[in-house]
């Protein structure tokens, strides 16, 4: 039997299983809504104050609450599953308006995450009238996610050869099988995990927060787990808004709306000026394409470390995934002219990132998501629709993959039958919104639901795909919606939202700034305080005027930046500064910014951002010219740059809707006039001389989570200090020098050279290919210390060395536990560590070692909360004090006092040599000073006759080391391995 009729037979195998699956769930959900009835008085929930931070706007007060239900609601009494939820009070609560329940999409988003980037606005507009909750629904976020399932120990997908379409559907099923055998193992209830069951934990909730009725909001997934609960508790739903509308029976996709999609991308590309030189027929060239790779597959590089990285062979159905996945937004959609002009040009590498995403996904499934996919499945008449639509589609079964290839019986979940599938009836009012170019949730799903809706409304976004598109493609989105949630009556609207440019940044990658550029124009903002306006007109006055602010629209700057370490030692001069020259060149109309970088150590780099792309060009070894992509890091830098440039700030200012006087304040006996705003998401306040008018500084809120040297910090304070004030021509007034400090401490100071306004700076200045900006948004919009775990490996039983910007040495496994050495950037990166340890060899980590002065070490507040022994430098405690004591969800941290240490740290100074009990082995500790580095740890384990220092092997440290290594020799100790921030096992 060929594949293809394998395929075939397997599906007309579910087919004859769903007649017999029906008539149960009938029953079943009779017996659901029974069980739900009797479970009895609510469960109790639990608020204690929280602060939900945002991304790009400050800090939320909030309040997080947890309730425990039933894992399974038939069984009222049985095991139970903590929910966890965020409540954001409603700001002026409108009588009789129930609080409205947010259900994120996936399945497995989180709803507290969804609140904190670039939607955050939409949440602010809702809550202004009523009580928001962020629900992370069972087995997502903070709601007790089940383990994730370890990778499998040899791949069974190779890259260096062709992956056919039956080789992926039998790699599917069989991963899916290891995985749901571990989940067993583990003690995971996959049949807890559907949709039937978070429709009643919904219910459970309302009756824990006391309330009659809650309205209910739903993104994606989140929809179609609405349109349950409506089914199953109809009269505790006041209001419905579904974003992007996943029916009862739309789990399984029907390609023909895929193919309408491709037809109005189609149209799109052949009017776009830069789309239409790639493909000025996209449907035919996709066809073509396809045919192509039937016949002859190519290869493509996946840009990655080791073991992630490099080529791929990439077939047909390869290139039908890759697109079925783009179309589902947009910003995705708009690179399919970029992959079908290169597929043309014989190269398939942007094909190739993106393959290499969903065949990790194959090999690694989620169990929340699983689960509640198959559970929901597709009724008979759905599956014959979308198998005779997969024949004709250019996409064939890709739309679709893998969910037609597993069958919810086969792995311990229940089908929740026709009955749960079948057309919903309904008077509740319900708003629907749909993209036109929504891939993924088309408005036809909208138009199919609405049938059976008497009271529903339709807010279609012409040119809109899926994602954030339907919040942030209009500001009148946020408006229409409060507005019905607020129990007003809105008419149905259509919206022309022309989203699609090339090349565009994949679903999340929308920075605040380009948020913030589709922001109503300040005209409609509130009127601004007259005082703060007052004020800031002084300033622009004395900077040259409006106009000659207004005129600037590039900039170029020779600079000498003068890097400080950040430190907390007492001595007056502990920064060890570093010192690098530099030529900036910005385009503010462009949003570009070109910085040549000249490190005084040697070397050129030319760092290029534009708008939401970055790139680093370079000489590389041996001189050949290098270019690769930066870190989504970057652009947040270089927001930060436009918005607190002193030609911009003011102006900037002057526009937001926010602004106002704050009290005056005295700065070294001279009074400062204050006025806050929020510049591009910042929220931002200004200290202003009243002798002269001037911005004395500036101090604003940063999330810095994406940045390597500043992720341990987060969410932080920043002032940038303005001085050495000059006239440049044409009569601009400038400061030549910006002192800058973060969480409290000395940055870097930046002194121009030579200020040049409106400076020659051609488009071309800023240009970055399609190639390098498809690289960028394929692999750098991630944290730069969150990086893949493929190429780790256990080495000599005992040691593990992880990816270098991680920022650990590595793990030592020392009485049956992991020590590890360097605790990491980010706190972020211990989860990732720890489930990795544990999933490799069985056993987490017991203890983190801090032992290098300086930065970083935020992964030691993960060792504090989970009250596992941490033992710390002593020419490193005063870092690692304040970082324990610094909330990374909180941004007073800067304001809190140095030294002050959070309550459940258990962080140990040995300030004398000592032994320390691991696990049932021991390691010795002693501190040892070095120039410009006192109070630096060194470990030894006797079992491993190893020795660690983190500067260990640096020859300018070597005096003080042989030292130290005679003594303990001379004790009898034997030491035969050494380890460092260069490598955490080495011959000695």
């Amino acid at each position: 039997m060929c594949s293809t009729q394998r395929i075939a037979y397997r599906r007309s195998r579910i087919v004859r299983r769903v007649g017999f699956t029906a008539s149960l769930v009938l029953a079943s959900l009779a017996t659901l809504r029974a069980a739900s009835a009797q479970s009895g008085a609510s469960s109790q929930i639990r608020f204690e104050p929280y602060t939900l931070v945002t991304r790009a706007h400050g800090s939320i007060d909030a309040e997080l609450g947890v309730l425990d239900v039933p894992r399974r609601h038939a069984v009222p009494n049985g095991p139970a599953q903590t929910l966890r939820v965020v409540r954001l009070r409603a700001i002026r609560a409108t009588p009789g308006i129930a609080p409205v329940i947010y259900l994120a999409g996936g399945p497995g988003g989180s709803g507290i995450e969804a609140a904190r980037g670039g939607r955050w606005p939409v949440f602010d507009a809702v809550r202004q009238h009523a009580d928001v909750i962020l629900l992370d629904q069972r087995g997502t976020g903070r709601s007790d996610p089940p383990p994730s399932c370890p990778r499998p120990a040899a791949a069974p997908l190779h890259n260096d050869s062709l992956i056919t379409e039956a080789r992926y559907v039998a790699t599917v099923q069989q991963e899916t099988s290891r995985c749901v055998a571990w989940w067993r193992g583990q003690g995971v209830d996959l049949a807890a995990y559907t949709t039937v069951e978070s429709a009643h934990d919904i219910d459970a909730l309302r009756r824990a927060l006391g309330v009659e009725q809650v309205s209910l909001w739903g993104m994606s997934y989140g929809t179609h787990l609405a349109l349950a609960t409506l089914r199953l508790h109809p009269t505790v739903v006041q209001r419905v808004v579904l974003m992007g509308t996943e029916g009862p029976d739309h789990t399984w996709k029907d390609p023909r709306d895929a193919d309408a999609i491709l037809g109005r991308l189609s149209a799109w590309s052949a009017k776009d000026p830069v789309a239409r030189t790639m493909t000025p027929d996209l449907q035919r060239s996709l066809r073509d394409a396809v045919q192509s790779l039937a016949k002859r597959p190519l290869t493509g590089t996946v840009q990655g470390p080791p073991g992630v990285g490099g080529p791929m062979v990439i077939g047909a159905f390869d290139l039908q995934l890759a697109v079925a996945a783009a179309l589902g937004r947009t910003q995705t959609a708009s690179l399919v002219p970029v992959m079908l002009s290169q597929v043309q040009q014989g190269d398939a590498s942007l094909v190739a990132q993106l393959v290499s995403g969903l065949r990790d996904a194959v090999l690694r499934p989620a169990a929340m998501p699983l689960a509640m996919d198959l559970a929901s499945g597709a009724s008979r008449a759905r599956r014959s629709l979308v198998q005779n639509g997969e024949r004709r589609s250019v996409l064939g079964s890709a739309l679709n993959f893998p969910w037609t290839t597993l069958e919810a019986a086969d792995f311990g979940v229940p089908d929740l039958g026709d009955a749960f599938r079948a057309p919903l009836r309904s008077a509740t009012p319900t708003l629907f919104i749909s993209g036109s170019m929504d891939g993924r949730t088309p408005p036809s799903n909208a138009d199919e639901v609405r049938r059976g809706f008497r009271r529903a409304t339709t807010l279609l976004l012409d040119g809109a795909g899926h994602d954030d598109d339907l919040w942030v493609a209009s500001p009148r989105i946020a408006e229409v919606l409060a507005r019905f949630l607020n129990g007003e009556t809105v008419a149905s609207d259509t919206i022309t939202t022309p989203m699609l440019r090339v090349p565009a940044p994949p679903a999340g990658a929308e920075t605040p700034a380009s948020a913030s550029a589709r922001a109503p124009a300040a005209a409609s903002a509130p009127p601004a305080d007259r005082v703060a306006s007052a004020l800031l007109d002084r300033a622009i006055a004395r900077m040259g005027g409006d106009s000659a602010l207004r005129a600037i629209t590039t900039m170029r700057m020779d600079l000498l930046t003068q890097w400080q370490r950040t430190t907390f030692a007492e001595h007056p001069y502990p920064d060890q500064p570093s010192f690098e020259r530099n030529s900036d060149l910005r385009n503010y109309a462009l949003k570009g910014w070109r910085n040549v970088r000249m490190p005084l150590t040697g070397g050129t780099f030319v760092d290029i951002v534009r708008d939401t792309v970055a790139a680093r060009s370079f000489n590389g070894p041996g001189g050949t010219p290098t270019v690769m992509p930066l870190n989504i890091a970057y652009i947040t830098e270089r927001r930060e740059q436009f918005a607190f440039a002193p030609e911009q700030m003011l102006l900037l200012a002057r526009k937001a809707g926010d602004l106002h006087a704050q009290r005056d304040t005295s700065i070294d006996g001279v009074i400062h006039a204050r006025v806050f705003a929020t510049v591009d998401g910042f929220p931002s306040t200004w200290f202003l001389r009243r002798t002269d008018g001037l911005p004395a500084l500036v101090r604003f809120v940063a999330d810095e989570t994406n940045d390597f040297g500043l992720a341990s910090w987060g969410v932080m304070s920043v002032e940038i200090w303005f001085s050495n004030w000059t006239r440049v021509p044409p009569g601009v007034f400038l400061p030549r020098q910006r002192d800058i400090r973060r969480v409290g401490r000395p940055y870097k100071r930046i002194t121009a050279l030579a200020i040049t306004v409106n400076a020659p700076a051609p488009a071309d200045s800023f240009a970055i290919s399609d190639e390098m900006a498809a690289r960028y948004l394929a692999t750098e919009r991630r944290p730069m210390w969150q990086l893949p775990f493929d190429s780790v490996r256990v080495t000599a039983d005992h040691f593990v060395v992880f990816p270098q910007l991680v920022g650990s040495a590595g793990a030592v496994r020392i009485g049956g536990g992991w020590v590890l050495f360097e605790t990491a950037q980010s706190e972020g990166s211990l989860p990732t560590i720890d489930a990795w340890l544990t999933r490799a060899t069985g056993v987490g980590l017991a203890a983190g070692v801090v032992a290098r002065p300086g930065m970083g070490n935020g992964g030691a507040r993960w060792f504090a909360r989970s009250n596992r022994a941490l033992y710390v430098a002593p020419g490193t405690r005063a870092v690692v004090q304040s970082l324990l004591a610094t909330d990374p969800t909180s941004i007073a941290g800067s304001a809190k006092a140095v030294g002050k240490t959070a309550p459940r740290t258990a962080m140990v100074v040995p300030t004398t040599p000592r032994w320390v009990r691991v696990g049932n082995d021991s390691l010795w500790l002693e501190a040892i000073d070095l120039p410009d580095a006192p109070g630096v740890l060194t470990a030894y384990s006797p079992t491993h006759r190893w020795v660690y220092s983190p500067m260990l092997g640096v020859p300018n440290y070597k005096p003080e080391y042989d030292a130290l290594l005679a003594r303990w020799r001379a004790r009898g100790w034997i030491v035969e391995w050494q380890g460092s921030l260069r490598g955490v096992r080495a011959p000695i």
